[in-house]
């Protein structure tokens, strides 16, 4: 009784005492007894079975030859070279004639047929040997599917990465070899100073507006062309019988001039001045098609600001906001002032 620590209970340490001299407590002292006796030591000290893993690799020039043998052979083994035991000596050999005998076990993945299972016997369900603590049969499972496809996809990736610097390096080669034949005049005006070919004002900026019936689109202005300094230049987009900067400015000759009478009423005041264009039906104005007794009309002039226009957008509604840009104008309330019959057929 005087070998009872502290923190034991008298009742607790004197049903102890009793039952350690029994047989039934004598049996279980013997198997685990038995259990100790057939242990292996490793020498890995504090760092673990993960740890050795993963130095082992490291040192390896194909990590992918560690195995779960060669990990639990050297982590048997001392510094010198031999077993901890001779139990860890005999299965060290057993394990060579395994290799050695180029048995399907040996290269297996599965833990359950591995050469090290063949030796040591099954794996506890819930722990495999030299995987360190908390890895079981099927975490291992998880873990080489994810590393299977890490794999694959660090492949993809250096493919990938290949293909890019052969395309990087085809175009340094084209753009080294272009010849001077094969600059033209576009492309010395790019490289070298700005010419002027046109001047006119800015409508938009936005996206979703529309040029021609197309998309403006990102990085693109909208722009009104008043003055075509180089007719011959070509346009960004160019669009069905329009290819230049002439054809793309309004035309400013005298035969197209004509005044806006306020489709609202009767009164034959303008309230605006501009230049007509067409009254083909299928003409586009703010992206939507011109249709029947319409004229499409440039606005140079505004006379009354508040006046609304006859189709309006979302952006424009009268005309003080159509100032420079086409309007859809009924045709009977266009005043030509040059010679024009507007009932005549469309052009």
């Amino acid at each position: 009784m005087k070998l009872r620590p502290d923190n034991v209970p008298m009742a607790e340490w004197r049903k102890f005492v009793k039952q350690k001299p029994s047989q039934e407590f004598k049996a279980i002292s013997d198997s685990y007894k038995e259990r100790r006796r057939k242990q292996i030591p490793h020498t890995c000290s504090h760092k673990g079975m993960v740890r050795f893993y993963e130095d082992l690799k490291k040192e390896s020039s194909d990590p992918a030859e560690v195995s779960r043998l060669s990990v639990w052979v050297k982590s048997r083994t001392k510094k010198d070279g031999t077993a901890v035991n001779t139990d860890a000596a005999v299965k060290i050999d057993q394990a060579k004639e395994f290799i050695q005998s180029d048995s399907q076990s040996a290269s297996s993945s599965n833990p359950a047929e591995d050469t090290l299972a063949q030796i040591l016997g099954p794996d506890n369900p819930s722990r495999l040997r030299a995987m360190g603590r908390g890895m079981s049969i099927s975490k291992l499972a998880c873990f080489q599917v994810k590393n299977k496809y890490v794999t694959e996809m660090k492949h993809t990736q250096v493919h990938l990465q290949n293909q890019v610097h052969e395309l990087q390096e085809a175009l340094a080669r084209l753009g080294g070899n272009r010849s001077e034949a094969d600059v033209g005049e576009n492309s010395a005006q790019r490289c070298g100073s700005e010419l002027k070919v046109a001047e006119g004002r800015i409508l938009s900026t936005d996206h979703m507006d529309f040029i021609n019936n197309i998309p403006l689109g990102p990085n693109s202005v909208k722009v009104l062309v008043e003055t075509a300094v180089n007719g011959e230049a070509f346009l960004w987009r160019p669009a069905a019988k329009m290819f230049t900067i002439a054809q793309e400015s309004p035309s400013t000759t005298s035969i197209n001039r004509c005044k806006l009478l306020n489709w609202l009423t009767t009164d034959e005041e303008p309230v605006a001045e501009g230049r007509w264009q067409t009254r083909d039906p299928k003409a586009l104005v703010n992206g939507i098609p011109l249709g029947p007794n319409a004229m499409k009309v440039f606005v140079d002039v505004v006379l009354d600001p508040d006046t609304f226009i006859w189709r309006p957008t979302e952006e424009l509604s009268i005309l003080q906001d159509s100032l420079k840009t086409f309007v859809a104008w009924p045709v009977g309330r266009v005043v030509m002032v040059d010679d024009f019959n507007p009932d005549a057929p469309p052009t």
